[in-house]
């Protein structure tokens, strides 16, 4: 059970960032962060649009209009979770409202979905705007929890305040593990259906990630590598020299077609081949592998 009291004061004094933990002996604290990861909206390439739903639903909290229970569902590592920090830091960034408090922001588990009602409460009495955000949720059939988060969902007697927000974020599309046998087995499996949908269908709204496509990929990677600091800037032209790489049997240091990003342009594509993903973290990685030394082959890039 939550601890109320450490609660209010940790709210108070601790921070603006917090995780949900829960203690050997049962009970529940908010433990601060103190160093929250930085991630500005600016940066998602390719995600302005689902950025600005998001952060438009949220303002809802510093002007009373209750934002909407948002799920963020998509492909690992599209960056669902950075879409969540990137709008806490938004409404955080000036100008903000007159007497307005900066946003809290608080992580819990799915192990901690039993302290969100009390969590509520606690922050109902606070002026301060909060986000609680729910991340990689997922739940198996049968699954306890999955009725606790349901009656959540539904409200009851319970209203989110104004002023509290929930985003949920999830590699499930309608949050539960679905399993051919459950439908093979079920006297009526459209019941099993209607079960698996009935609870993303709570959320008032719903935002999907996709893998970016290859030019998507790319910019992505250009952009990290200029946060890393190994570039000085995104060349102008790397759009028509990308389509000249796709266009071409192009093999590093073996081909007439060369051009100055065809190398960054293989060796990203390659690596992204080799770890299953072409995602905004794989492409991340990859810039900090090349800022670390530990992937040397791309003296092609400028």
């Amino acid at each position: 059970m939550l601890d109320r009291q450490a609660a209010v004061g940790a709210l108070s004094r601790e921070g603006l960032v917090f995780r949900l933990l829960s203690e050997s002996g049962g009970g529940s604290v908010l433990y601060p962060i103190h160093h929250p990861r930085t991630i500005f909206s600016e940066h998602l390439v390719g995600m302005e649009k689902p950025s600005s739903q998001l952060i438009q639903n949220l303002q809802g909290i510093r002007t009373g209009l209750n934002p909407l229970p948002t799920l963020i569902e998509g492909f690992r590592g599209t960056g669902k979770t950075s879409l969540a920090l990137a709008a806490w830091q938004k409404l955080n960034s000036p100008p903000f409202p007159v007497k307005t408090s900066p946003c809290h922001l608080v992580q819990i588990a799915r192990e901690g979905i039993h302290d969100i009602v009390p969590l509520i409460d606690i922050l109902s009495e606070t002026t301060a705007p909060s986000i609680i955000l729910i991340d990689d949720l997922y739940f198996r059939e049968g699954d306890p929890l999955l009725h606790t988060f349901r009656g959540i969902l539904d409200g009851g007697i319970m209203e989110f305040p104004s002023h509290v927000a929930l985003i949920v974020t999830s590699n499930h599309r309608h949050l539960i593990e679905e399993r051919h046998s459950l439908r093979e087995d079920a006297l009526r499996p459209s019941e099993i259906i209607d079960e698996t949908m009935a609870l993303s269908d709570r959320f008032g709204l719903t935002i999907s990630t996709w893998e970016p496509d290859m030019k998507t990929y790319m910019q992505i990677v250009l952009s990290k590598l200029l946060e890393e600091g190994s570039i000085d800037s995104i060349p102008s032209g790397w759009e028509s020299e990308l389509s000249i790489f796709e266009s071409s049997d192009w093999v590093l240091d073996r081909s007439a077609n060369k051009t100055p990003l065809a190398g960054l342009f293989s060796i990203a594509k390659r690596f992204a081949l080799e770890r299953g993903s072409r995602s905004g973290r794989t492409a991340s990685l990859f810039a900090k592998l090349v800022r670390r030394g530990l992937i040397e082959d791309w003296k092609s890039a400028p």
